[in-house]
């Protein structure tokens, strides 16, 4: 758990602090009018308690898709471990790309199930491989019914970044899990020292690990698969859901389905934002695809609450969760 000291978690949390902070203040600044301070006063605390509810939801759906993919490869999961890997995942998006975030899920994989390090990519792979699978499902309900919001540039330009990146880097994973021994033969014409061919030998391994257990997935959990897309439908359905109820408690009567189709575009946006924790970008973004659905005097408001709700709070939640496990490693290994 060392990586969790690393410097530059600490330098991007600072970052995001900085960021956040200054995108809020020049919201609330530049939205605010005459008219804020009273519609506040009609705020509606059921229904922020209805958002709360969602985002439990949408905590409780992640855990049990995730424990069931595991199930797949290896005996049942632990509800701690899973929220460890789940929220402490969140927690470390704040370094951008979420590359911090994936070591420590692994290490939660092997501490909880034994997995190894192949074992645990391939969960990985599959867990990603589902959440793109929603994508055919909800972008022709987005291009039919507000074909508006993909042909805002700024949203086209990040939506081509977005599927760059993403479709490379599955799949060259699965090129490589797929041909180990030309995996292998291209990496030994880098490997020059006898040190450079074991660690070669040893990402080959692993990779071959990963073939096998992909394997799995597809033979012991045929029907745990669907099983888990399902539920990663629901826990996503929670998470779209999430901006209904706090544009209802500042007042206001969107319609439900433009309101989660904005979520779901900004959700698939920010996913590979390149600040930490996609701060500024997403208040700057949902400053820009809420404001149809929200009043300019309100628009600050809403967008602080929804971002406490749909990323705040998880980060919040994660740091938690890590702290406690940092703790409960060093009494250990003082033992």
């Amino acid at each position: 758990m060392q990586a969790l000291d690393m410097r530059l978690v600490k330098r991007m949390l600072r970052i995001f602090l900085v960021i956040s902070i200054i995108s809020i203040t020049l919201l609330l600044v530049f939205t605010s009018t005459k008219d804020t301070l009273p519609s506040l006063k009609r705020l509606n605390p059921s229904y922020l308690i209805l958002a709360l509810v969602a985002v439990l939801f949408y905590i409780w759906f992640e855990t049990l898709w995730l424990r069931i993919l595991v199930w797949s490869v290896s005996g049942w999961m632990s509800l701690s471990g899973a929220l460890e890997f789940i929220l402490g995942g969140s927690f470390l998006t704040l370094v951008p790309f979420g590359i911090a975030g994936v070591p420590l899920q692994m290490y939660i994989l092997h501490r909880e199930n034994k997995l190894s390090i192949g074992e645990s990519g391939s969960v990985l792979l599959v867990r990603s491989l589902l959440i793109t699978l929603l994508l055919p499902i909800v972008l022709p309900v987005v291009y039919i019914y507000y074909s508006t919001i993909l042909q805002q540039g700024f949203v086209v330009n990040i939506a081509r970044y977005l599927l760059i990146a993403v479709g490379l880097g599955i799949l060259i994973l699965v090129l490589s899990s797929l041909s180990t021994n030309r995996t292998r033969a291209f990496m030994y014409k880098f490997a020059k020292t006898e040190r450079a061919r074991g660690i070669v030998e040893k990402i080959t391994e692993e990779l071959s690990n990963m073939k096998s257990t992909l394997r799995e997935f597809f033979i012991r959990g045929k029907w745990k698969l669907p099983l888990a897309f399902l539920v990663a439908c629901a826990s996503r359905a929670c998470f779209f859901f999430l901006p209904y109820p706090i544009l209802k408690a500042i007042g206001l009567s969107p319609p439900l389905g433009q309101t989660m189709i904005t979520q779901i575009v900004l959700s698939y946006l920010l996913l590979f934002a390149p600040t930490p924790g996609a701060s500024g970008i997403a208040e700057g973004s949902g400053f820009l695809l809420f404001k149809s659905l929200c009043p300019e005097h309100l628009l600050g408001i809403f967008i602080v609450l929804w971002r406490f709700f749909s990323y705040y709070l998880l980060v919040i939640l994660g740091g938690i969760l890590l702290v406690r496990m940092v703790s409960v490693d060093k009494s250990e290994r003082g033992k």
